[in-house]
């Protein structure tokens, strides 16, 4: 069986790949690609389990100058980031194949769907209806042997050639992805749950072919073609339950990241989801790049860490190509989108991080797959032989049963769906989270660290007073001047100053982090920030902005903040709090009010001091969280264990962050965490059940109260309860937690 398998799929990849050659024919399936390296995404439907997920990801082990994989699950896609001068992407796909998990390359999978592609599911479909066909009609043709008839008549001789012929397109074809999977576990010494149940298909054909070709019994072609349709029918519940409770979405589910189109001379913000190829787009320093296109103007810097890992910024010019996901670090650019959205690196960033662990509950499930096979395996020889000893013709049911009912598919729906359901529930609540992942990681935070400008105040409702007044032609330098930068009091300060700038009378633009920005307009050198970036002179104005032109002091430029409502009595109920911020500590009266008694409060601290802090309080073996604006602790968001960004509106991304909160939502961070907390009970909780099924199942398997069939009903109904269970517990916990 499995070298016939192995044959027929070398020759089908052969064949298949063929046009993979011409890869400006799938450029669809490029997210990335330069001179060294290309990041491909494609469409891996036969993903059926944690143990999939680990022989995918752990293709670098085995194929050298494959760098990555990541794989996300619920949508079955793959991520694959290679080396150009090794690897073409034919190769990598028939890779992918080689080990047992065929890529849909059809043109339906470039539309970034989260079902399974079409032709999987038509498939998958007509696989199942094979199967019920040919158990349906084996049944009915055991009828005589039902009925005690004597199996020497023709008729009776017939029929039993008829289940013999319905029974071999149940397993060439039916059964074949369980063979398949099994397979590539076998080359790759990898145990997976598809093994024992193959293991039992096999047992059963073996023995049925046996007694009717030595007539030494009817065999067992019912049961056999009735096995394979109830682990189909488990594996359709589960394959669709995952497609329609999709939780690890990309950023446009979770809220409407937008950009700055051009148009007619105009700047209106629009959802990506209504950019287009060719649309002319804005992006302004500190910025995330939405879009792969061409630049019409602006010389700038964009750092392409996130896409090529390399932290050093690059410059670009006119006519240079900029890509989603990289982030301007020098002045506005506009460029023209050469490609759409969901043809993009970008979608792909919020819902995976690589440099973000995955939870230690996932990791015990992505053991599981090995030592439950060896488990498995183990006990159903034990029971083998304590069944020779007690009655050999019950040997085989009653290992099959045991190979069947073990599979832990309920166990393996148990993280997913658990963290799941409570991650949309906060996405509904106004808590962004990125995936799954963070749910766990959240739970166990027990340190908090607050940046204070637009985190614990209200960038939305900032004044500002000019001390002295000025002028309309520095008005106008100073618009362009903070126009061209992301920072909350830059965008503030763009709209206390109504107008439209000229971006051509602006050249070497600069924005040093934490500090302020400069740039030359119109023939001036202009400044702006920190009164002590800019040596402005002593004044009696705290928490004021100086400006200066051409190295002359200019005047002060004075916010008005105020604090974000019930911040008292949500700060009471977090543990070990901290605050760090840029500003001096003229307001320190006032926080001290606000925070908790013993709040470690850090004033005129960079961007390179906060991320050390938090740090140094991850040294100390506390789970720190890290809640900011994004801009200036990016770097501190990064490095924490739960980074959670601000927004007061939906224009700006942090891609940093594992959370974005909004803004009216920071008073409810305690019951965020709380909510969290819950989950992981949640996740607990269906494990407990998981691990009961399987033992109660096992202990009646082992003593001979199943039937192969019987087995096979129960996986389903067990993957069914771990769902209910995870939907009763979660909805009762956002009653109890997110019902303000």
């Amino acid at each position: 069986m499995f070298c016939y398998l192995e044959s027929h799929h070398l020759a089908r990849m052969a064949e298949s790949y063929k046009s993979l050659s011409n890869e400006p024919l799938y450029q669809h399936m490029f997210k990335h690609k330069d001179e060294h390296t290309a990041i491909i995404e494609v469409q891996l439907p036969t993903l059926h389990c944690s143990s999939c997920v680990k022989a995918v990801e752990t293709l670098p082990n085995i194929a050298s100058g494959i760098i990555s994989v990541r794989v996300n699950f619920s949508q079955k896609l793959a991520q694959i980031k290679y080396q150009r001068d090794k690897w073409s992407l034919q190769r990598v796909i028939e890779k992918v194949d080689d080990i047992g998990y065929p890529p849909d390359i059809s043109l339906a999978s470039a539309n970034h769907v989260i079902q399974a592609p079409v032709n999987h599911r038509r498939r998958a479909s007509i696989e199942l209806g094979v199967a019920g066909f040919a158990f349906g009609n084996t049944m009915l043709f055991a009828f005589p042997e039902y009925m005690g008839l004597d199996g020497n008549s023709g008729i009776a001789n017939l029929l039993t050639w008829l289940t013999v012929l319905l029974s071999l397109p149940v397993l060439l074809f039916s059964a074949r992805s369980f063979f398949k999977t099994a397979w590539s576990g076998i080359k790759k010494w990898q145990g997976n749950m598809d093994i024992p149940i193959t293991l039992g298909i096999i047992a059963i054909a073996a023995s049925s072919y046996w007694e009717f070709f030595t007539q030494s019994g009817p065999g067992y072609f019912d049961s056999l073609a009735g096995l394979v349709f109830f682990l189909l029918i488990g594996r359709w519940f589960q394959n669709n339950t995952y497609a329609k409770l999709d939780f690890e979405r990309d950023y446009q589910s979770f809220f409407p990241f937008s950009a700055l189109r051009v148009s007619g001379g105009k700047e209106v913000y629009v959802k990506l989801t209504a950019i287009e190829t060719g649309d002319l787009l804005k992006v302004r320093h500190g910025e995330l790049i939405p879009t792969d296109g061409i630049i019409t103007s602006g010389n700038s810097h964009v750092d392409m860490q996130f896409i090529t890992g390399e932290s050093e910024p690059l410059p670009v010019a006119v006519d240079g190509e900029v890509y989603a996901g990289s982030k301007l670090t020098g002045p506005a650019i506009t460029f023209r989108v050469s490609k759409p959205l969901d043809q993009s690196y970008l979608t792909t960033l919020w819902a995976e991080d690589p440099r973000k662990k995955k939870p230690k509950a996932s990791h015990w499930i992505d053991r599981l797959g090995t030592v439950f096979t060896g488990f498995v395996l183990t006990l159903s020889a034990m029971t083998a032989m304590v069944w020779a000893m007690i009655d050999p013709s019950q040997i085989l049911w009653v290992v099959s049963s045991v190979l069947i009912i073990a599979c832990p598919c309920a166990l393996a729906l148990s993280i997913p769906f658990g963290l799941g359901h409570t991650v949309r529930h906060l996405n509904a609540f106004g808590a962004f989270v990125k995936s799954t992942q963070t749910i766990e990681r959240l739970a166990s935070i027990n340190a908090w660290v607050f940046d204070k400008t637009g985190t614990l105040t209200d960038s939305q409702t900032l004044t500002w007073t000019e001390e002295p007044a000025v002028m309309a032609e520095d008005q106008k330098a100073l618009r362009l001047l903070t126009g061209n930068s992301a920072h909350p009091l830059s965008r503030s300060l763009t709209c206390h100053w109504k107008g439209s700038s000229d971006d051509t009378l602006l050249s070497h633009f600069n924005e040093v982090i934490g500090k302020g920005v400069e740039a030359n307009i119109n023939g001036h050198s202009y400044a702006l920030g920190q009164p002590q970036w800019l040596n402005a002179p002593d004044g009696k104005y705290h928490r004021a902005v100086a400006w200066q032109k051409d190295g002359v002091f200019g005047g002060w430029l004075i916010p008005r903040s105020s604090y974000r409502p019930g911040l008292k009595a949500s700060m009471a109920d977090l543990d070990h709090v901290a605050l760090l911020t840029g500003d001096n500590d003229a307001e320190k009266l006032i926080l001290e009010a606000l925070l908790p008694k013993g709040t470690d409060m850090r004033f005129r601290q960079s961007p390179y001091e906060k991320l050390s802090f938090v740090q140094d309080w991850q040294s100390e073996g506390k789970q720190v969280a890290m809640v900011g604006d994004g801009l200036n602790d990016a770097g501190a968001l990064a490095v924490s264990d739960v980074g959670i960004s601000i927004a007061d509106d939906a224009f700006h991304f942090a891609p940093a962050c594992d959370i974005l909160l909004q803004g009216d939502k920071l008073p409810d961070l305690p019951a965020i965490q709380a909510m969290a907390k819950s989950g992981m009970q949640v996740v607990r909780a269906n494990i407990g059940l998981s691990l009961a099924y399987n033992a109660v199942g096992l202990t009646f398997a082992v003593q001979g109260l199943l039937t192969p069939i019987v087995a096979a009903i129960l996986m389903p109904v067990s993957s069914l309860s771990v769902v209910a269970l995870s939907y009763a517990l979660t909805q009762r916990a956002k009653t109890k937690h997110l019902s303000t």
